[in-house]
């Protein structure tokens, strides 16, 4: 089981409408529109470990390149549209459940 699949379980579990993860900042669920940290502060190397457990190879190499990408991941709770970027110099993820069938 990877790591974020415990994150993602609390995201099902609450509701909520996407898990967001930002460099320097906590993980935390957006619920109604509401922020709900559920982690201490991430890191860069800690966020792209925990991304790199669920990546599709072509990702994975995105990912270390520090480039956007996009992939879906399935868990044992849903499946899920994963999108990781970077504002400026800072990661930023944003994870929903794929109910329109991104991917």
């Amino acid at each position: 089981m990877a790591q974020l699949d415990r994150l993602l379980s609390v995201m099902i579990s609450n509701r909520a409408d996407s898990l967001v993860l930002k460099e320097g900042e906590a993980a935390a669920l957006i619920v109604e529109g509401q922020t709900r940290p559920v982690t201490k502060p991430l890191t860069a190397p800690q966020m792209i470990a925990l991304l790199k457990e669920i990546a599709t190879p072509q990702a994975a190499a995105q990912l270390d390149a520090k480039q956007p990408t996009k992939f879906r991941y399935s868990s044992e709770d849903s499946v899920f549209a994963v999108r990781a970027m970077l504002q400026g110099e800072m990661v930023v993820v944003n994870i929903v459940v794929d109910d329109a069938g991104e991917f």
